[in-house]
């Protein structure tokens, strides 16, 4: 069964709220919550090379091909990533679902799990100067 949670982060205080400090009667104020004040990042349900949960907005860089830095977003049903194109305009790359990269490696026989591959190295709000 998919683990779903989620971990907040506080646009007045600049600071992550875990998941489970949040009381489950209280989760839908969260969620609710202005995005302005609360922003929602869900766990994708897959971990990093080190065992690192990773999230919406998380930055990862990977161990194979460019070593491109990419983010982590979720779009058209998926989690997948994209990644920096342009520095000065700051413009992203075409989205790429995670199943597709793991199932284009397993066809090449390179390796059976895209996660061994990926590093979580920060994410947009504590680590911004990343996506410069």
């Amino acid at each position: 069964m998919r683990e779903i949670k989620f971990r907040f982060w506080d646009v007045k205080d600049f600071l992550f709220i875990p998941w489970q400090s949040i009381n489950s009667e209280h989760l839908h104020d969260y969620l609710s919550k202005d995005e302005n004040i609360v922003k929602a990042q869900q766990y994708i349900c897959e971990k990093d090379k080190h065992g690192v949960e990773i999230y919406n907005g998380d930055i990862l860089k990977f161990h194979i091909g460019s070593r491109n830095l990419r983010k982590v977003i979720f779009q058209y049903g998926s989690f997948g990533v994209v990644g920096i194109q342009d520095d000065r305009e700051k413009t992203f790359t075409e989205f790429i679902p995670f199943a597709i990269m793991n199932q284009s490696l397993i066809d090449r026989d390179i390796y059976d799990d895209i996660f061994s591959l990926i590093e979580v190295v920060g994410n947009i709000y504590e680590n911004p100067e990343l996506l410069n």
